[in-house]
C-alpha cells in the first residue's frame, strides 16, 4: 500500500471528514479575517480537500454542507458590517444545523459523525466567534470615542489667546484650534463643536446661542469683549 492510500485510508471516516471541513473553515475565516497571513488559508484550503475526500463513507447531505459555509461566510461578513453580532448568531444557528444535518445523513453508525464531535465543535465554534465578534464591537466602541465623535463636545482650556487661531489643552492632548465666537483669552474653558482635519473648532464654554430678537446674555458679552463694551457705552 502507497503512502497516499494509507493517507486516505486513514482519514477515511465520517468524523474525521467532518473534523478537517471545520477546521478548514476555520484556516480559511483566518486568512481573511488576516490578510496576508498565507499559513492558515493554505492550511485550511488543505484540511478541506481532504475533508470533502474523506466524505466516501457518507452519503453526504450538500444542504449541510452548504448552511457550514453559509455560517462561515456570515461569520467574515459581521467582522465589517454593523450587525452588532446578530449574523455571527445566525451563522452559529447555521453551523449548527448544518452539522446535524450531516450526522443524520447515513443511517449507519459506521458511516455517520460521531455526535460528540458535532457537539464539540459546535460548541467551540459558539464560544469562539461570540468572543471574536464581543472583541471587534469593543474595538469599534473605543475607536467612535477616540476619533471625529469622541472630540466632539470634549472640554479643555485654551493655552494661549484664540483670536480666531491658537492651541488648546483637550483630552490630555495640545490641538490647534479655531474659534466660531471671536477671541478666547488664556484659561478660558472652551467646548469642541467640530474637527476639521488636525484643527478643532471650539467655543467658550460660556457661549450660549442668542436667542432671536433677544438681548445677549452676560455669559455671551463676558465671553466677547468688543460686545460687552458696546453694551455698557449704550446703557
Amino acid at each position: 500500500m502507497t503512502i497516499s492510500e494509507q493517507l486516505l485510508q486513514s482519514i477515511n471516516n465520517p468524523t474525521i471528514a467532518y473534523l478537517l471541513l471545520s477546521a478548514g473553515l476555520f484556516g480559511i475565516f483566518f486568512e481573511i479575517a488576516s490578510p496576508g497571513a498565507i499559513l492558515p488559508g493554505v492550511a485550511g484550503g488543505i484540511a478541506i480537500l481532504f475533508g470533502i475526500a474523506s466524505l466516501g463513507n457518507l452519503d453526504a447531505n450538500w444542504a449541510g454542507l452548504l448552511l457550514m459555509g453559509l455560517a462561515f461566510l456570515l461569520f467574515v461578513v459581521d467582522l465589517h458590517a454593523p450587525s452588532h453580532g446578530v449574523l455571527t448568531f445566525g451563522g452559529i444557528a447555521s453551523f449548527a444545523l448544518g452539522s446535524f444535518m450531516l450526522e443524520n445523513s447515513s443511517e449507519t453508525a459506521t458511516a455517520s459523525i460521531s455526535r460528540v464531535a458535532v457537539l464539540a465543535v459546535t460548541t467551540i465554534m459558539a464560544v469562539f466567534f461570540v468572543f471574536a465578534v464581543g472583541a471587534v464591537l469593543r474595538t469599534r466602541l473605543n475607536r467612535s470615542t477616540t476619533g471625529k465623535e469622541g472630540l466632539r463636545g470634549a472640554v479643555g482650556e485654551a493655552r494661549e489667546p484664540i483670536g480666531p487661531d491658537g492651541y488648546v489643552f483637550v483630552m490630555g492632548e495640545l490641538w490647534r484650534a479655531k474659534s466660531t465666537n471671536g477671541a478666547i483669552p488664556v484659561g478660558e474653558e472652551i467646548r469642541v463643536v467640530d474637527v476639521d482635519g488636525l484643527t478643532l473648532i471650539v467655543e467658550p464654554v460660556s457661549y450660549r446661542p442668542t436667542e432671536a430678537g433677544g438681548e445677549p446674555s452676560r455669559q455671551d458679552m463676558r465671553s466677547n469683549p468688543i460686545n460687552s463694551r458696546t453694551t455698557d457705552r449704550l446703557g
